[in-house]
């Protein structure tokens, strides 16, 4: 064998091998680009008085509202998990709550990005009704003429 065959062999043998290793790298690439989490974020001023941002997470997902997105958007069957428990935590593991002053950020992550918007938007409006529900027994609740400030 002469030295230029030689040279071309190993020439091709290095063509190849990077050729597979550009090829490795792009479908790593790729998959991890499927296998992304998109965040939907909702961002506002609400009235707080001394919430730490663990407590208002644990007041959206804890009560009724995290109950009634979950039957309403049928997330059970949708994830494919074995009950309202394991869609709690999962939810609980992607929602993300910032508190600055009175701007509240409130962030879900999900591989969906439209059943992210979904997830956020109805637990926010649900919230938003259990409160608004609560306020108005509370003010019906007191006799007239009097005030909650003393």
């Amino acid at each position: 064998m002469s030295k230029n065959t030689m040279y071309t062999f190993v020439s091709l043998f290095v063509l190849v091998l990077i050729g597979i290793c550009g090829g490795y790298m792009a479908v790593k690439k790729i998959r991890a680009k499927q296998n992304q989490e998109y965040p939907y974020r909702w961002s506002g001023k609400l009235i707080i008085e001394d919430v730490s941002e663990e407590e208002f997470k644990e007041a959206l997902i804890g009560g009724a509202a995290l109950d009634d997105t979950i039957k309403g958007l049928d997330l059970v069957a949708r994830w494919n998990l074995p009950h309202e428990a394991a869609v709690k935590e999962k939810v609980a593991s992607q929602l993300t709550v910032a508190i600055i002053g009175e701007d509240v950020s409130v962030t879900f992550k999900d591989k969906d990005q439209t059943l992210a918007q979904e997830i956020l938007t109805e637990i926010l409006m649900s919230f938003d009704a259990r409160q608004e529900l609560g306020r108005k027994q509370q003010a019906k609740s007191q006799p007239e003429g009097s005030t909650t400030e003393e």
